[in-house]
């Protein structure tokens, strides 16, 4: 991993060519992504062990969702944003 042209760290550069799809999940919104979806899928785990009183429907539901979260902010891709046209990801 290392910094690019776009001002993003990312896991898919090689020779500073892209392989994948340029990053479009960066700064604050990468970190935001990383912390809530780790919390998120943290608290469905602790409702699917019985640990808080959620229910397991709630619990599968909200690991679902905060590992996807987590996983966005991981490769800094996120299918909505490029969808919308959105890209929080600096460009120098």
């Amino acid at each position: 991993m290392g910094c690019n042209s776009h001002g993003c760290t990312t896991l898919f550069v090689f020779s500073d060519q892209y392989v994948g799809m340029e990053p479009n999940v960066g700064g604050l919104d990468r970190t935001a992504r990383l912390v809530g979806g780790l919390l998120v899928a943290l608290a469905g785990l602790a409702s699917l062990g019985s640990l808080l009183p959620l229910g397991s429907t709630v619990g599968a539901v909200l690991t679902a969702v905060g590992l996807i979260v987590f996983g966005t902010g991981l490769t800094q891709q996120c299918m909505a944003y490029r969808l919308f046209g959105v890209n929080t990801c600096k460009r120098t």
